[in-house]
Formats: structure tokens, sequence, C-alpha cells
């Protein structure tokens, strides 16, 4: 199998992964904050550890401002849910290429709400600060408290925004800041100290970061509201209500303990080879593989390869449904690769595909040449058949 769809989740796994979560549970079963005996002390030391890990990873200063969740949509339902749960005459400014799992949690708070959604973009569906700024000059102007939700990395076509610049409109302004890293973390550099703000940003562990599937974290700034979506959890805070304190406050409920060992090794591993250093892999990997389809006039490049990008490289053969064209594929070529809509509406309607989707490549840190220079082949074998 060739495998090119780590933009959904990574494949292989970082080198250690499995072994961490064999050996948790293996050797220790006991749940973290549930108990003073050695194992139960031991696993929530190694939570502890996942967060200085993911701190230092992501420059973060304060680990404890790192609550470990289910997923990055868990995460950002929370930011959500937290910004606009508060009465308010709210409104939203968001990229055109923002996720279902940003999307959907504003449409239901727009529907019973003041609450409303502005849709700033720029060259390849980015969110340009100029435009961004202007947008948000007028809704305040309006009286509106205006939040910013952007995601680091288009979902479609790999395109990365310019967070910094994001950032300091954010600032300028006195706009909490969600960034849904979901695409990209562990790939595009992130040092949150040097952004002048930023609030919330949503992280998945299975993706970028190579760890297993049912992990993610969020980072929650000092004095940004914390409003969790589910209550219970630990001993600590008063019997009839949910602590305020982080990362108490998110982490009710039985935490995904082999999960975290598998991440802690994952991260270990994405932190010694260097995001940089992944990024010019995949990137590399990319290119290799746009060069080899874009002099053909069947191909249609939906990725700009001028822009940043994340590793991600999109298209579709004219005349084909993209769904098609991955099952194809699959089927007759062994290779795994992402057909459809990729979770991002909104974006399909900006880049004209609604109709047809998107046909997503996206190696990963472990893709080879000759497994591109495959894919590509296979692309342009299934392209000359389309009459």
């Amino acid at each position: 199998m060739t495998y090119l769809d780590n933009a959904a989740t990574s494949f292989p796994k970082a080198p250690e992964c499995a072994s961490a979560i064999s050996n948790f549970i293996l050797e220790n079963t006991a749940n973290p904050g549930r108990g003073s005996y050695k194992t139960s002390v031991k696993a929530t030391e190694m939570l502890q550890h996942l967060r200085i890990r993911a701190a230092t990873l992501f420059g973060i200063d304060d680990p404890m401002r790192i609550a470990i969740v289910p997923s990055s949509t868990y995460g950002l339902n929370t930011a959500i849910h937290s910004i606009f749960y508060t009465p308010g005459n709210h409104s939203a400014v968001i990229s055109p290429m923002e996720h279902n799992a940003v999307t959907r949690p504003l449409w239901k708070w727009c529907r019973p709400s003041a609450t409303s959604i502005t849709l700033s973009g720029g060259d390849g569906m980015l969110m340009d600060p100029g435009i961004l700024r202007q947008n948000v000059i007028k809704l305040r102007r309006k009286g509106k408290k205006v939040a910013i939700i952007v995601t680091l990395s288009s979902n479609i076509t790999g395109h990365v925004n310019n967070i910094y610049g994001i950032s300091a409109v954010a600032a300028e302004n006195g706009c909490p800041l969600v960034l849904d890293a979901s695409q990209g973390a562990g790939t595009v550099d992130i040092c949150v100290r040097t952004l002048p703000r930023l609030d919330y940003m949503a992280i998945p562990g299975h993706k970028g970061l190579l760890g297993p599937q049912g992990t993610g974290l969020l980072y929650v700034a000092p004095g940004a509201p914390v409003l969790p979506l589910m209550f219970g959890g630990t001993g600590s805070g008063p019997f009839d209500t949910m602590t305020d304190v982080m990362p108490d406050a998110l982490e009710c409920g039985t935490i995904n303990s082999p999960g975290v060992a598998g991440l802690i090794a994952a991260i270990d591993y994405v932190s010694t080879t260097g995001p940089g250093r992944i990024l010019r892999h995949k990137n590399s990997m990319c290119n290799l593989f746009a060069s080899l389809l874009e002099s053909n006039s069947r191909i249609l490049p939906l990725t700009d390869r001028r822009l940043p990008n994340s590793g991600i490289y999109s298209f579709n053969i004219r005349g084909m449904d993209s769904q098609d064209v991955a099952r194809i594929l699959d089927s007759d070529y062994g290779i795994s690769v992402r057909g459809g809509f990729h979770c991002s509406p909104l974006g399909h309607r900006s880049l004209g595909t609604s109709d047809v989707g998107a046909v997503r490549i996206s190696p990963g840190v472990f893709t080879t040449e000759k497994e591109m220079q495959y894919a590509a082949e296979s692309v342009l074998h299934i392209a000359s058949k389309v009459v």
C-alpha cells in the first residue's frame, strides 16, 4: 500500500508510539488523578510529561495551560462555546477555508443568538491581515464583540495562513483569537510566546504529531474564559460546580492514558527530527508529484505552489469526480488518497469545486520519492483513459 492521506491521519506513526502504548497497557492501567498509589501517581506524572513536551514544542510558557482532550474538534468546540456562550452582540470572523469543526459550532450559536459570521479572505482563501483589520474595525464600529477563528493550514489546499499577522490584528483590536492547528501542528513552526495574541489553540495528536487517534490538546491562554462542554471529573473544586482551574476544568472523565503514552513518544520524535525538516520533506514530495502532473492539460491543480504549504497537494482530473479518482487509485493501484470535500464546504464553494470535490495527496515524513513518482504515474494513467 502507498499511503498518501497523512492530512487525515498519519501513517506510519512515530517509531516508538506503538510500543509506548503497549507498555502502558501491559505495565500500568491505573487512571491518573484517581489514587495515591504508585501506578496512579505514575500515570498522573505522565500527563504532566505530555504537557511539558507540548509546551516546549509549541513555545508555551505554562504547561498547565494545556488540556488533554479527545480531539482537536473537541478543543475547537470548547473554545467556541467558551467565547459565544456569554450574552452579547457577538461576531465571528473566519476564513473561507474553515473546517466543519469550526463552522458547525458557529452555526449552532448563530441561530438562537445575535451572533453573526463574517468571511475574511484573500489570495488562496488565506485570511489576509489587511482585509481582516478592515473587517474587524467595521464590526467593532457596529458594537460587535469580535472573535477571530482561523485555521493554520487549509484542509483542502494545504495553504498556510500568516498567523503572526492575524495575531497582530487580534491584539490591536482586543479580539479573542482561536487557532485551529489541525493541519500543520508538528510541521509548521508555531511559537505561542512570540505571537502578539493567541487565546486558544486546538491540536490533534494523530496528524502532524504522529501520535494515535483519540488524542488532542487545547491550549488556553491566561485570562481566556474556560467553559467546559462536559462536567464531572476530579475531586478538586466544590461539589456543586465545575472547577475553573486549568487543566482540570477541561479534563473530566477518564483520560486516554495509553494514547497519552503514545503521544509523548510521538512528540519526542517530532521534536528530535524537527518540524522544519519534516515540512521541507513533505513539500519536496508534493513538489515532485506536482511537477510530474501539471504539464498535463487534463489535470486541474487546486493547490497554488507559490503559497506557503503544510504538505498537501490537491487537484482534479477534468471530467471525473474526485471520489471516483480516489476509489480507482485504491482499488487498481493500491494508493490511499482522499477524495471528496474534506470537511470544508465553504472552501469548495470558494474554489468552485462544490460539485466534484478534490483529490488530496498528503505525504508524510516517511514518504519516499519512489512512492510519489508511482502515485503521479498512476494518476496520469487514469487521466489518459478519460474520454
